[in-house]
């Protein structure tokens, strides 16, 4: 997963870079007055798969991902969103960033 998500010879800088560029990461629009948040689109699909299911297996084993996500529920989240939330919040915690 940490090859995954990085370019060949790029360097690990954070404020350079998104860190979830290539997983699952919300991308940001906008036009006029209007604004919305969507998933990109243009990334690879087995990336952002692997994520999305790490995440989803980390809940049964890390206490603080599993509050998270009964938190998250609680508040009428679908479990599909809590689960991309979560992936995002992991990819975070793994880049440090």
């Amino acid at each position: 997963m940490l090859a995954a998500n990085r370019n060949k010879g790029e360097a690990k800088d954070c404020g350079k870079r998104p860190v979830g560029r290539n997983a699952d990461e919300p991308t940001k629009a906008s036009s006029g007055k209007q604004r919305w948040v969507h998933w990109r689109w243009a990334c690879p699909k087995f990336v952002r798969q692997t994520f999305h299911e790490w995440a989803a297996h980390s809940i049964g084993s890390s206490a603080w991902a599993r509050a998270y996500y009964e938190q998250q529920r609680a508040k009428g989240k679908p479990r599909n969103t809590v689960e991309r939330a979560l992936a995002f919040k992991w990819i975070r915690i793994l880049f440090r960033c």
